[in-house]
């Protein structure tokens, strides 16, 4: 592995610069149709629009058909990449949707691992970036409101209109300027309870600084307390990289995936607190049709989000490698490896854990196909008497017209990879095979990926139905071993983008989870009133049945209204008719929860937002990964400043 790591370093630094010298830090990522996306090979077309996106995100799927729209009339002059941020679980779905919603004009890429994200210190979605010819950043939004598509329009018909730019004269390496070279974000929280006088503050600054082909950036992160009570105020994330010509080279703190994460996935998320990156050095390098990743890593340095209730597993040294080969158009296989010493080694009794997988993907105008089985030593489950794991995944896609359907198999057994790398998580996060929700009773009782105990299959199917109208359909359902049903779902909807002035959507979910049966239907519309204002009303009702605890119903309201490009002001309210023993733990009991969300969007790719009010008990989930968010009562004051 060391030989590996030092061939990767030297590589890189003999490696022979680009033809081009953009001020945009450059990357690569993978397409849903198996090629990879390449922003400098595009920015050396003239400028580009870069969104990121996500199957799950209500905002990004209202913006979308603007984008595309777009990128249809701008075509030839600039380039629209749409990157996906979905993870291993719902990252499948991203083909077929595409192609359902006939998003044929923009440049669809996946950045499942997280990495472009980070780059670009891009927090949620929507999310947009403008480069120009030259690629430096002309423009930063975050967010989506009916209208902003017409500010974007606005600068980039302000580019083409202009000169051509020249290379970036400044005191910064590279030519550069400063605005170019450093870069810096600042994520705030503050809460304070109305029941208990409690108070969270948390706080992350993320600073970059980009010299010519090298990259360092540092995260400092304050909590003074955090919601798990921990206090700090440091440095918990550091790196140098380096990248040029073939190779990518990243020393300090890193995130990834290898295929669809069945054998690694290091990653952060801030919305659920988990951060499993690994503290090392990784190396990336492509040969035409070989894609070659090398690295070597230790868990357990940067446990942003601990609770005392778990250990974290520190000071484990990970190596791992990933290579790829391209021997046709549309075929692809790899093979992917971890090792560790896993907890119980002793200087006397030394056992290396080792997990692998193969997979393979194929992709045509019709179909898609990826593949992926592994097996793991076992040592980490009894280090004296081990149990081989087993990890298998697939997703069959067809594309038949008008009808797209994504088909999804999965069994895993006894196929965690360190669990606890952050206190919480293991290091790897295989794909979980339930659907990821927009609405919020829908994804309050969802299933927890259990990778050691579990197997299961989903089918989704959208379809276009004339007339801008378009249907969608899921069926999923999780297992363990022994055939005890986790977690069942039937989930449909129906909607029509352009109904008049307004955008339509109906659905209906039918969940059997934790020994209760859910059934739910959605509604929401949204009326464009004018260029400058949008009302949503959104409405969710659920009838739950809980076995000899009997039935109850709640419903979940919003009231939306949008003025862009700043301002957002939400009404929401939830109701439910539930009796005390009906409550679960941290729950607070009463009938009636009311609140209040103002946002304000910031220039530059910021935003302030003021929550007041009561809510329910409810799971924050994404990825299949989930957090018990307890009920509160109080004011949250949050945002985003953007440097």
């Amino acid at each position: 592995m060391r030989i590996f790591v030092s061939l990767a370093l030297v590589g890189a630094l003999m490696a022979p610069a680009p033809a081009a010298d953009f001020a945009a830090p450059d990357w690569t990522l993978p397409s849903p149709d198996g090629g990879t996306v390449n922003l400098h090979e595009r920015l050396a077309d003239g400028p580009v629009v870069v969104s990121f996106w996500a199957t799950w995100c209500i905002p990004c799927l209202k913006e979308m058909p603007h984008l595309n729209e777009m990128a249809g009339d701008m075509a030839g002059e600039v380039t629209f990449i749409a990157v996906s941020v979905d993870n291993s679980k719902s990252m499948a779905k991203v083909g077929p949707l595409v192609r359902a919603k006939g998003w044929d004009d923009l440049v669809i890429a996946q950045d499942a691992g997280g990495e472009v994200q980070q780059i670009l210190q891009v927090l949620s979605p929507p999310y947009t970036v403008v480069y120009d010819a030259a690629g430096r950043e002309v423009y930063r939004h975050e967010g989506y409101r009916q209208g902003d598509e017409e500010k974007l329009r606005e600068v980039i018909e302000g580019l083409l209109a202009a000169p051509a730019p020249e290379a970036a004269t400044g005191p910064a390496p590279g030519g550069q300027t400063w605005s170019d070279a450093v870069t810096a974000t600042n994520q705030f929280e503050y809460s304070y309870s109305l029941d208990t006088d409690a108070e969270i503050v948390e706080n992350w600054l993320d600073v970059a600084y980009q010299f010519g082909d090298f990259r360092t950036a540092i995260m400092l992160n304050h909590q003074g307390p955090s919601e798990d009570g921990n206090r700090r105020n440091e440095i918990m994330h550091r790196y140098v990289s380096y990248r040029s010509g073939m190779f990518d080279v990243r020393v300090g703190h890193y995130y990834g995936m290898f295929g669809r994460g069945l054998v690694w996935n290091s990653y952060e998320d801030r919305f659920i607190r988990v951060d499993t990156a690994l503290d090392g050095v990784i190396g990336k390098g492509s040969f035409g049709q070989v894609d070659l990743t090398v690295m070597s890593g230790t868990t357990g340095t940067t446990p942003t989000f601990s609770d005392p209730d778990f250990e974290v597993v520190k000071n484990v040294d990970v190596r791992g490698a990933d290579l790829e080969y391209r021997p046709l158009p549309g075929l692809s296989v790899g093979a992917a490896a971890v090792t560790y010493l896993p907890p119980g080694n002793t200087a006397d009794d030394i056992k290396r854990e080792w997990v692998g997988t193969g997979r393979l993907g194929y992709n045509h105008q019709h179909a898609s196909l990826y593949l992926e089985y592994g097996k793991k030593t076992g040592y980490e489950v009894n280090f004296d008497d081990p149990e081989e794991g087993l990890g298998f995944y697939g997703n069959l896609g067809l594309y038949l017209g008008p009808l797209s359907i994504s088909l999804e198999r999965s069994d895993y057994d006894e196929f965690t990879v360190l669990a606890g790398a952050d206190g919480k998580q293991p290091i790897n996060r295989p794909p979980a095979l339930v659907r990821e929700h927009v609405y919020t009773l829908l994804g309050r009782k969802p299933h927890n990926l259990n990778a050691d105990n579990e197997k299961g299959w989903q089918v989704e199917a959208n379809a276009e139905l004339g007339g801008g109208w378009l249907a969608l359909g899921n069926a999923s359902r999780i297992e363990t071993h022994d055939r005890e049903t986790l977690y069942e779902e039937i989930y449909g909807h129906i909607e029509q983008e352009h109904l008049g002035d307004f955008r339509v959507r109906g659905g209906f979910g039918y969940q059997d989870s934790e020994g209760a049966i859910r059934q739910t239907v959605v509604a929401d519309a949204t009326w464009h009133a004018s260029d400058a204002m949008a009302w949503t009303a959104h409405f969710e009702h659920q009838h739950v049945r809980f076995g000899v605890l009997g039935e109850y119903d709640q419903q979940w309201m919003k009231l939306e209204l949008e003025l862009p490009p700043q301002w957002t002001v939400t009404a929401i309210a939830e109701t439910n008719n539930k009796y005390d023993a009906q409550f679960d733990a941290g729950e607070i009991k009463g009938d009636f929860f009311p609140a209040g969300h103002i946002t304000y969007t910031l220039s530059g790719g910021g935003n302030l937002n003021l929550w007041f009010g009561k809510r329910q008990a409810g799971q924050l989930c994404a990825g299949g990964v989930c957090k018990f968010e307890p009920a509160f009562e109080g004011v949250e004051f949050y945002g985003v400043f953007r440097y």
